[in-house]
């Protein structure tokens, strides 16, 4: 078992490294042809652990999510998606510091990637990061919906500006009930408990 993970990882590093090695003892069309082969299984199987992680996320494993995961990064260490998936998966297991690595890795490998800047700036405030969130959310307020990014700018210490930002979303003729539901919580997280009451029963009405 042993063996054949060292060997998948070394195909791993060949086929996504940037490298590919070659020989001319046994023929190119030969080893391209094993080459292609390999890097099929060494998808397939990134797929499959990618697939096991999102399972055991839903149902709240984030044990078994970190574990699945890691291995489809291990196995595909240039898919953001994956990478993506492993920073959800080191959230929900409260390992914040390790989220926050992934989610700039994911950055990194996929710019303008919303939802990895959103949770890039989670995993921030979570460690105490409250600045470092705010600078990135500001980075990347282009990208990041105004409803989350108001909400995030709560979490991070700035209720006023949230406050500000979500009033204005509130206003438009696309503002649903997430909209309003993030006002609120923003309101409160301000210190502003009857607006957050006000604003929290619009849809319940």
């Amino acid at each position: 078992m042993k063996i054949r993970l060292v060997l998948t990882l070394g195909l791993s590093a060949l086929v996504f490294g940037g490298t590919m090695v070659g020989c001319t003892a046994g023929g190119g069309n030969g080893i391209a042809s094993a080459s292609d082969r390999n890097a099929d299984l060494v998808a397939k199987a990134a797929a499959d652990n990618a697939r096991k992680a999102e399972k055991a996320l839903a149902r709240r494993d984030a044990g078994a999510a970190i574990r699945f995961a890691e291995a489809a990064v291990e196995l595909s260490p240039r898919s953001a998606g994956y990478r993506m998936l492993l920073g959800q998966s080191y959230l929900q297991g409260g390992r914040f510091a390790s989220a926050q690595q992934v989610f700039g890795d994911v950055l990194t490998l996929s710019p303008g990637n919303a939802k990895a800047a959103l949770n890039l700036a989670l995993a921030k405030v979570a460690t105490g990061d409250w600045a470092g969130a705010r600078r990135t959310l500001d980075a990347n307020a282009t990208v990041i919906p105004a409803a989350d990014r108001g909400l995030a700018m709560a979490l991070a210490g700035d209720p006023k500006g949230a406050v500000v930002l979500l009033t204005q979303v509130a206003r438009t003729p696309e503002a649903d009930a997430k909209v309003r539901q993030n006002l609120a919580l923003s309101f409160a997280l301000a210190g502003q408990w009857n607006m957050a009451r006000v604003v929290a029963a619009t849809d319940m009405s």
